[in-house]
């Protein structure tokens, strides 16, 4: 899965601040077997499927249809194709500004991703509804919600990955033993400035909401 910064990123965040100087790129395994946690562990607190700020395959997948003019779909940065089984057994290719629109109609511009399909309502369409029904709407395109990542959630993995370091460069002084297995555990969660930058990011939503 895409992690959403890469080593460099971290070592320059580490010799950033005041008195600081750059570490080696000989740390860079450990650094990018954190970064990829961090990365995990902020799809996990915006519920977000992984890798979803920096996707970039197409696929296809398959939606229970609606039955109404209304489709939600998963997040998705672009959306190259829509088919829709209107008679059992045959899909119909339906065409984007006259069939259906992607909603928001502007998702790109406002740095949201596309979560719904909408039926043109002019005069003249063909189409009324998204056909009811188990498997009926088709869609090929890019789901997730960002081709790269916000700057929030860049920083926001930066910040995780470097207070690790830094924490286990201090013997993890934040550990503890496990009870049951005996074994160090240290904290891996996310702290609490952190969690205000990630806020800002699409979804407005954080672990417990």
């Amino acid at each position: 899965m895409a992690s959403y910064i890469d080593a460099a990123d971290v070592r320059r965040e580490l010799a950033s601040g005041s008195g600081n100087t750059r570490i080696s790129n000989s740390y860079d395994d450990l650094l990018e077997d954190m970064i990829e946690e961090a990365t995990r562990l902020i799809d996990d607190y915006k519920r977000v499927e992984p890798g979803a700020y920096k996707a970039s395959s197409s696929e296809t997948r398959y939606f229970a249809g609606s039955g109404t003019a209304r489709q939600t779909i998963d997040y998705a940065v672009s959306v190259s194709a829509v088919a829709v089984e209107e008679s059992d057994g045959t899909y119909t290719t339906w065409t984007e500004d006259t069939d259906f629109y992607t909603w928001p109609y502007n998702a790109s511009s406002i740095g949201e991703p596309i979560r719904a399909l909408q039926v043109v309502d002019k005069s003249g369409t063909t189409k009324s509804v998204f056909t009811l029904g188990q498997k009926r709407v088709k869609v090929t395109g890019v789901f997730g919600v960002a081709s790269s990542p916000p700057d929030t959630v860049a920083r926001a993995c930066k910040i995780v990955v470097a207070r690790w370091f830094k924490r286990g460069q201090q013997g993890w002084q934040d550990a503890g033993i496990s009870a049951d297995s005996g074994q160090m555990q240290y904290v891996k969660e996310l702290d609490p400035d952190v969690k205000v930058l990630l806020a800002a990011a699409f979804p407005h939503v954080g672990a417990g909401i």
